[in-house]
């Protein structure tokens, strides 16, 4: 089993499209669905459910995506460590972050890091899902995780220092009749349909911030619409693209390459989510307070070159 047939399934099963997903890989889709059949005969099991307009995980797709995720992960971080070595770096510091918000997290600590350090410390980095960076932490694989607060973190020597406020944005098709608004308050979403990513009844960081959301409506004196839950993000996106309902999400979603999507702030009390510096309370790594202090420069709101120009009259509600 070639390690390029497992990266060409995780690329596969995160578009669930195989046009989008060859064109990611740089490859022919007829090559794409050629090396996918092959390894569903190696294994023995079939990964997709394939019809003429949509392509879907099967249960063992499910379960052997979580499986060579985790794997992928670690020989990621393998090949990184032996690059490092090669050149003589003794010293990692392993960083954990959302990948769809490494700029607007990180920011210039790394920067700070960098010009602080007295040694030969190097940050490495490792782009995942939030739950993926919470696991390698508890794995002791991480140092150190930038993360949404997550308040269903149980494990006793997890600490979450906070970093900074991020204002939440309604994600929505361009052509969708508030797509030209400055912003949105939330009775302006109180008939919309939503989308998000997970399951009913499952758990994750996506349906934590939904149901924070679900909160806030309360507050304001109306239920939002139950959402339609898919299993991926940039699944979302493309249902969006198609002009089906709203995704609630922080604001570095404006990020996303998706050029036919709008990114509209929510401006109502509260309407952000707390960001997070996540790490080991046990943690004896010499240079992580070092790496903690890089981001002692930050404002409330995050890095200042990230705002998408609400900050100040959220900051007063």
């Amino acid at each position: 089993m070639k390690i390029e047939a497992l990266h060409e399934f995780i690329v596969l099963a995160k578009y669930l499209n195989y046009s989008a997903a060859a064109e990611s890989l740089f490859i022919a889709q007829p090559v794409l669905s050629r090396h996918i059949a092959l390894l569903e005969t190696e294994l023995g099991i079939k990964l997709f459910h394939r019809t003429t307009t949509v392509v879907t995980l099967t249960e063992d797709g499910q379960y052997f995506l979580s499986e060579v995720t985790k794997l992928m992960d670690r020989y990621d971080a393998i090949m990184s460590n032996i690059a490092y070595r090669k050149q003589g770096i003794s010293c990692l510091l392993k960083v954990g972050v959302a990948y769809y918000a490494m700029n607007d997290y990180l920011g210039s600590a790394p920067l700070s890091f960098s010009q602080s350090k007295k040694d030969s410390c190097t940050l490495t980095y490792l782009a995942t899902d939030p739950r993926q960076c919470v696991q390698g932490l508890i794995a002791g694989d991480l140092d150190i995780a930038i993360l949404p607060k997550l308040t269903q973190l149980r494990q006793k020597n997890i600490l979450q220092k906070k970093l900074f406020k991020e204002p939440l944005v309604a994600v929505m098709n361009k052509d969708h009749r508030f797509a030209a608004r400055e912003y949105l308050s939330l009775a302006d979403l109180a008939e919309e349909e939503f989308l998000s990513v997970g399951t009913e009844k499952g758990n994750n960081y996506h349906e934590e911030l939904w149901r924070s959301f679900e909160r806030l409506c309360e507050d304001q004196g109306f239920m939002p619409r139950p959402p339609q839950f898919l299993n991926q993000i940039e699944s979302v996106l493309m249902h969006i693209q198609q002009g089906n309902g709203i995704y609630i999400g922080g604001r570095h979603m404006r990020r996303s390459t998706f050029s036919s999507l709008a990114f509209i702030p929510i401006l109502d009390k509260n309407c952000w989510r707390q960001i997070m510096l996540t790490y080991d309370s046990e943690n004896t790594h010499p240079a992580l307070h070092t790496f903690i202090k890089a981001f002692s420069g930050i404002e409330p709101f995050g890095w200042p070159e990230t705002y998408i120009g609400i900050e100040d009259r959220l900051g007063t509600l």
